[in-house]
């Protein structure tokens, strides 16, 4: 796990960010898991999400309504 911060950026790695609705209504759009500095946190595997979120109390109903966005890096020029 890292924060996805244009100093944290690796080049050609692939990223698992996660979002949920705000207010749960989709046309508010999405609010992401942070980290302390306000980035997103980007994972390196599915696995290691689902551990973090449910180190931090979310349910397995929970993981239901989240958005997985995976993202592979563009390069930097």
């Amino acid at each position: 796990m890292r924060a996805i911060c244009p100093a944290a950026q690796q080049e050609g790695d692939v990223k698992i960010t996660i979002s949920r609705p705000i207010g749960g209504i989709s046309i508010n759009g999405d609010e992401y898991v942070l980290d302390e500095d306000g980035c997103a946190l980007a994972f390196d595997s599915v696995e290691a999400a689902i551990c973090y979120l449910a180190d931090n109390g979310f349910t397995i109903g929970d993981l239901q309504k989240l958005n997985w966005h995976f993202e592979e890096e563009v390069e930097k020029t």
